[in-house]
């Protein structure tokens, strides 16, 4: 179901969220006050050589346990 959701929704987001990154924006954005999340999806950034990976990484680490609410909401 998942991914014939991911199907579909690819072509009308074009190049601003690959499908596959869609689920890691959904997790930070379902568990602002968890940092694992972020910290996943930073990593999946740094495996991309995406610049984003250290500015997300870093928010994760200096960020307390419930302020990430406004980045999550900004990368959803």
């Amino acid at each position: 179901l998942w991914s014939e959701l991911m199907d579909r929704l690819e072509p009308l987001l074009g190049d601003l969220y690959p499908a596959a990154e869609m689920p890691l924006l959904a997790a930070v954005n379902a568990r602002p006050e968890d940092r694992l999340p972020l910290l996943v999806y930073a990593d999946w950034l740094d495996e991309r050589g995406d610049p984003r990976g250290l500015v997300v990484r870093l928010i994760a680490e200096v960020a307390p346990a419930d302020g990430h609410r406004e980045l999550a909401d900004a990368l959803t």
